[in-house]
């Protein structure tokens, strides 16, 4: 340990943190690799705003119903060589599904987002090689 360095329990607080546990802004690009393996995230996770599924040989399943949101729009870049991957939307989210899939499939079935009232966007950008994408609400 050098001069530089602090130390300090986990009930102390930086000098301008808020109380309580620290918080993790929603920028930047979160990984989230299956090889050979099967990853759910279900219930209250943070989303980057570019949240990029990996999978393969693998299964990833994302559940965004009760997830922490971004103020922005979320853009999901799901790349799935011989897997899975699989997000479930809250309902009434906008959707916007594009990407390329070869040798797999990929199926939509969202509700259809309000007109005229606020709602989180969602996009997904897949892409499949003897793989599945399949993006669904409740």
């Amino acid at each position: 340990m050098n001069d530089h360095d602090t130390v300090r329990t986990s009930n102390e607080q930086l000098h301008g943190e808020p109380p309580g546990p620290p918080s993790r802004p929603f920028g930047g690009r979160r990984w989230i690799v299956s090889v050979f393996g099967d990853i759910t995230r279900t219930g209250s996770w943070p989303p980057g705003r570019r949240t990029s599924p990996f999978a393969l040989f693998g299964d990833i399943d994302l559940d965004l119903r009760k997830s922490t949101m971004p103020p922005e729009e979320v853009v999901i870049n799901a790349v799935a060589p011989f897997g899975n991957i699989d997000v479930r939307v809250p309902d009434g989210a906008h959707v916007d599904v594009g990407g390329v899939t070869l040798f797999g499939s990929k199926r939509i079935d969202v509700g259809q987002a309000p007109v005229n009232e606020p709602a989180a966007v969602i996009r997904v950008r897949a892409f499949t090689l003897f793989g599945t994408l399949k993006v669904w609400s409740s």
